[in-house]
């Protein structure tokens, strides 16, 4: 069978260029998946800066670069591509997603977060979605980790008792950690958002896009806090989900989960403890990129379900703004998905 086709547009840190950064694991970014990948060929890749080109080449040989979407149309290797990368700044998302809908490239356009830079943008995206009948698939990245979608199973099914509580620490703003932190919530807890209340902002390297620290509240009832940390100092991205007969600790943005147990106090006759009893590491090492990848090829080839849905995408925007709504107003905000 002859392979999907392929390409990316934008490749700066995601498109092409965390695949040299020698600490992370590879593939990381969508030009080396697309190219490690035995269902696709990348067939070219598109970037204003020049030197981008000479990189790519590095990874890819074959792949066509281009600066420009129009030049590539006019070479006529856009006719009949099947999946689009789009790993440009959130602030061009919407005009590109326009352009790739409206010139009808790709099949799928696999685009990553945040989809939009507002809700606004992003009801107008899925209005063309229907106009066009393309399909757009974001990038929330942890949707594909095995390890991480395991936590889903365990706190759903109760396997540690029912959920109460969780605690958060996390940093670079509301809309770019925030996609993946609203998600990997909903994603767990298998319920909304219902309510936010911003207590204060810190600054990070997200600026200007607001970090806040807030009070939550999710549909079921279950209350949580997320604190804000300043990336300059450290990075930090942490997750503690308190159930009455456990604790499960995301750490390392992901890396790590450790469960525990409830078991008798050590010292105290009179109460209990946690002891941990499982660890999954290195969860990362399960390239989410590639997972993605093959996810979409599936899809393709035999209709499987797709595992990040633009629904996926569009929440977390309006947890966001319900957040800085909630800031300026100094009060609870009901989080409002219409």
């Amino acid at each position: 069978m002859s392979k999907y086709k392929a390409a990316v547009i934008g490749l700066g840190n995601i498109g092409l260029m965390y695949d040299f950064d020698e600490k992370r694991n590879h593939p990381s970014s969508h030009s080396l998946a697309y190219t490690d990948s035995d269902n696709f060929d990348l067939v070219f890749c598109v970037d204003s800066d020049v030197e981008k080109g000479k990189w790519l080449n590095k990874i890819n040989h074959r792949a066509y670069f281009f600066r420009t979407i129009d030049e590539a149309i006019k070479c006529g290797y856009a006719n009949d591509i099947d999946v689009v990368s789009v790993c440009t700044p959130p602030d061009t998302h919407f005009c590109i997603l326009s352009e790739l809908l409206e010139k009808k490239i790709g099949k799928v356009v696999f685009c990553e977060k945040p989809i939009a830079l507002n809700s606004k943008e992003a009801k107008k995206i899925k209005e063309m979605v229907e106009q066009y009948n393309v399909k757009i698939i974001p990038n929330i990245s942890r949707r594909w980790n095995v390890g991480l979608r395991k936590v889903k199973d365990t706190v759903q099914n109760q396997r540690y008792g029912k959920l109460e509580k969780i605690n958060v620490r996390y940093t670079r703003g509301i809309y770019n950690t925030g996609s993946h932190l609203f998600d990997i919530l909903e994603m767990w807890t298998g319920t909304e958002i219902e309510s936010v209340e911003a207590l204060d902002k810190t600054i990070t390297t997200a600026e200007p896009e607001p970090t806040f620290s807030f009070f939550f509240k999710m549909r079921n009832g279950v209350t949580g806090y997320a604190e804000a940390i300043n990336d300059e100092q450290y990075y930090m991205f942490e997750i503690d989900m308190f159930l009455t007969d456990g604790k499960i600790e995301m750490r390392n943005s992901g890396d790590d989960v450790r469960y525990f147990s409830r078991t008798s106090h050590h010292l105290f006759g009179d109460f209990m403890e946690l002891k941990e009893v499982a660890h999954d590491g290195n969860l990362l090492a399960d390239s989410c990129i590639m997972n993605a990848v093959d996810n979409i090829s599936g899809w393709l080839k035999n209709g499987d379900s797709v595992l990040c849905s633009l629904e996926n995408a569009i929440k977390p925007l309006y947890i966001a703004e319900a957040l800085e709504k909630s800031f300026n107003l100094k009060q609870v905000v009901k989080v409002n998905y219409e």
